[in-house]
């Protein structure tokens, strides 16, 4: 890593702590969406026999699935496209960017990383786990050393799947100049955060394999909650791997091509 780099990082972490309070305030509020989730939940299981289960999913299951898939959601969080990427593009902010001593794929990921994914880490692993332990008697995780394990390496590709997603979404503004209409709905619905994968109809599940959108935050979820066996698990992070690997060859495709057709009127 060059000592440029090195920084860069230095100085947006610092950046990221002086707004430390904000940050956190920000992260807290995305608790009230979680509780109504689960407040829903509990009513809809409540007004169902004992022991429903729906998808394979009983209360418990449910309640814990919101929990663990938020917070994998809020350690996966970016918005690099909205924030960086796009209005650098379509406002001629790009410009001086390409005068800087390192790539600017490169400058991006390290002030990603520096100045959201790490306060990011650390504000959701105070908040979630006391949140848990206050749920703890709606809560069934269970929760393995290998499902541990899996589940961190699966977290860790979540991380770099959506920020390479995103880097590619903003990058396609070069030509459509703008995020690419319906992506957060499609992300939303068919990544599981309306509703369990589990729930939808078995043909949109058998689609949604072979779809990217459930590798981010879906699928380490389910690692992390005990509901898949190491097979599976093991299967559902090489194909996790291989979309990661794609996206990694579509920043890189995009960037090339892009930024020869890019021009900055008043930037």
């Amino acid at each position: 890593m060059s000592r440029w780099v090195k920084t860069l990082i230095i100085s947006q972490a610092q950046v990221s702590m002086t707004y430390k309070v904000s940050f956190f305030i920000s992260m807290f509020v995305f608790i009230f969406p979680l509780l109504a989730k689960i407040m829903l939940w509990k009513a809809i299981y409540g007004a169902q026999p004992a022991g429903t289960t729906m998808g394979g999913f009983d209360m418990k299951d449910m309640v814990t699935y919101y929990f663990v898939f938020q917070m994998v959601f809020e350690l996966t969080w970016c918005f690099i496209d909205g924030h960086e990427i796009i209005p650098a593009i379509v406002q001629g902010g790009l410009t001086p960017n390409l005068m800087l001593p390192v790539s600017y794929i490169k400058y991006v990921t390290a002030k990603y990383f520096a100045y959201m994914f790490v306060p990011r880490f650390f504000t959701t692993l105070a908040l979630f786990p006391p949140l848990m332990v206050c749920f703890s008697s709606d809560i069934s995780l269970h929760l393995t050393a290998a499902s541990a394990l899996l589940g961190i390496v699966s977290l860790a590709m979540g991380c770099v799947f959506a920020f390479a997603y995103h880097m590619c979404v903003g990058l396609a503004a070069f030509w459509l100049e703008n995020r690419p209409p319906f992506s957060d709905l499609l992300v939303m619905f068919l990544g599981g955060m309306i509703i369990p994968i589990d729930l939808m109809p078995a043909w949109l599940q058998r689609i949604n394999v072979f779809l990217p959108f459930q590798y981010r935050i879906y699928l380490p979820t389910k690692i992390f909650m005990g509901k898949m066996s190491v097979t599976e698990a093991l299967a559902g992070l090489a194909i996790q791997a291989l979309w990661v690997m794609v996206l990694i060859f579509g920043v890189n495709v995009l960037w090339r091509r892009g930024v020869k057709r890019y021009q900055a009127y008043g930037g």
